[in-house]
């Protein structure tokens, strides 16, 4: 993918305007306008998400490589599962396989303490809250589109105007 996000972003807009405006004859209905849409946003907005993905793996690569195989507390079954196991068969051997949604999962996740016949909680894996916020975001993002959503103007702006910062912070 060539340009930057700026140029990105004029792209998806130019396609949202011809839509709009009537000037693309397969946009004459609703369906036609949604899938036009939703192609534009695919086509824009995933590999950009994709891009913030492997930067931030990249960056926190010596912090993720360990914790794959790790066990930590589901606090919703209340039992250990096992980061990158699905049962007793692993499914991950490198945090480039990890997903933006599982990315985004991993500053919720707590490890168990037991001590003194009592529970403590610890973070499985601490990040800055602005990487939580913007993974949280890409996480958004990535399941609306993969499910054949739209992303909405003001959630699209966010992506665009904080790739370069964020791209930027992640660099190694």
């Amino acid at each position: 993918m060539n340009g930057n996000a700026k140029d990105l972003w004029k792209e998806y807009n130019d396609v949202l305007d011809r839509a709009r405006y009537g000037q693309d004859p397969q946009t004459q209905d609703a369906a036609a306008l949604h899938r036009k849409t939703w192609t534009a946003q695919v086509k824009v907005c995933l590999p950009l998400i994709e891009m913030e993905r492997n930067a931030f793996i990249s960056a926190q690569y010596g912090r993720l490589q360990p914790i794959i195989g790790t066990e930590y507390w589901d606090e919703k079954t209340e039992k250990y599962k096992t980061l990158g196991y699905d049962g007793d068969e692993q499914i991950l051997d490198d945090p480039y396989e990890l997903d933006v949604v599982t990315l985004h999962k991993l500053s919720f996740l707590r490890k168990r303490l037991v001590m003194l016949n009592t529970y403590s909680y610890a973070a499985f894996f601490n990040m800055f809250p602005e990487d939580r916020e913007r993974l949280g975001l890409l996480a958004g993002l990535w399941k609306r589109l993969t499910r054949f959503g739209q992303c909405g103007p003001e959630e699209l702006e966010q992506l665009f105007a904080s790739h370069e910062g964020f791209m930027e912070r992640n660099r190694r």
